[in-house]
């Protein structure tokens, strides 16, 4: 069965601001750089590093892993499999 999990409101305010403040750094990198800085995968990541913390998902090495993997995959993609948007 599953089990309620009780969060205090100093555990719920860590999280909010801390994914909060990451998204802004990314946003204000975007603007800065005039690159595309943030995307789907580190809105998931801000949730498992800052609201699911003690998850195995959630340690540094799996989350570093998992970008530098889908990142590796995505860039073999687009120099290998050539497509034309028309």
């Amino acid at each position: 069965m599953l089990k309620s999990l009780q969060y205090s409101i100093s555990d719920l305010m860590t999280a909010l601001v801390g994914a909060s403040l990451s998204i802004a750094i990314l946003l204000y990198l975007t603007q800065l750089s005039h690159q595309l800085w943030i995307m789907a995968p580190f809105g998931a990541s801000c949730v498992l590093l800052y609201a699911a913390a003690q998850s195995p998902l959630a340690q540094p090495k799996n989350v570093i892993i998992g970008h530098v993997v889908s990142a590796a995959v995505g860039l073999a993609f687009v120099h290998y499999v050539r497509l034309t948007l028309s």
